[in-house]
This record gives structure tokens, C-alpha cells and sequence, in this order.
């Protein structure tokens, strides 16, 4: 049986269930922040956490991380290649002025096959 990945969003529970060595996206959304700065990373989002990063792009790609902004207050986070270490906590972050925005994601390796290959509660 193959290890599989769910991501558990904060805004809506979102389930991905992705294969060991596959790929998960998901959405990220602040609706209030159309041509700011986004980031995603793991932990505590200080400077070494943070893995991929837009500085005014629309689309970046950082090894296995990339982020497409839509500039609309979406944008969407992939991770190729897929780690039992991928396991754990991330951030979709925001800059504002100010503290900045987040929202949790939690990545999952799991076995259980009963997970539907998209599933949104």
C-alpha cells in the first residue's frame, strides 16, 4: 500500500490525497491583498523558513515549492515530489503593514485509502 498526503487548509478543510513522490496544490486567499508580497513556509516563517517567495513576481518556482499569484487575493502553493518529511506545518503568508497575514496549512502522510482524490467540507 502507498503512503499518501493530505493538506488541511484553515480557511476550508481541504483534502488532497497525493502519492508519495506526486504533487499537491492548493489555494491560498486574502482577498484584501491583490499586488502584495505572498510566501509560503514551514514552521515559523522567519528569513530560513520561508521557501518560495513572489517579490513582485507573478509566478515563482524555488526547487520542489512554486507559488502563481493571481493577483485577485488567490494564489496557489505546489509541491512536487513529495517527502514522508513534507509531513508537517505550513504558512501561506501575506505582507501588509503592519503584522503580516497567514493561514495554516497542515500536510499529512496518511494511508487511508478512503480519502477522496479531492474532497472540500
Amino acid at each position: 500500500m502507498s503512503s499518501c498526503f493530505i493538506a488541511l487548509s484553515a480557511v476550508a478543510v481541504n483534502y488532497f490525497k497525493r502519492v508519495l513522490g506526486g504533487h499537491v496544490t492548493f489555494p491560498c486567499l486574502f482577498s484584501w491583498a491583490k499586488t502584495n508580497n505572498k510566501y509560503f513556509c514551514k514552521e515559523t516563517c522567519s528569513g530560513k523558513d520561508i521557501l518560495v517567495e513572489t517579490k513582485g513576481s507573478r509566478n515563482v518556482t524555488q526547487g520542489r515549492y512554486s507559488l502563481h499569484d493571481f493577483r485577485n487575493g488567490v494564489f496557489t502553493v505546489t509541491i512536487k515530489d513529495l517527502k514522508k518529511s513534507d509531513s508537517g506545518t505550513y504558512w501561506c503568508g501575506a505582507e501588509r503593514y503592519g503584522p503580516d497575514s497567514y493561514q495554516k496549512v497542515n500536510l499529512r502522510e496518511t494511508d487511508d485509502v478512503n480519502v477522496s482524490e479531492a474532497y472540500r467540507t
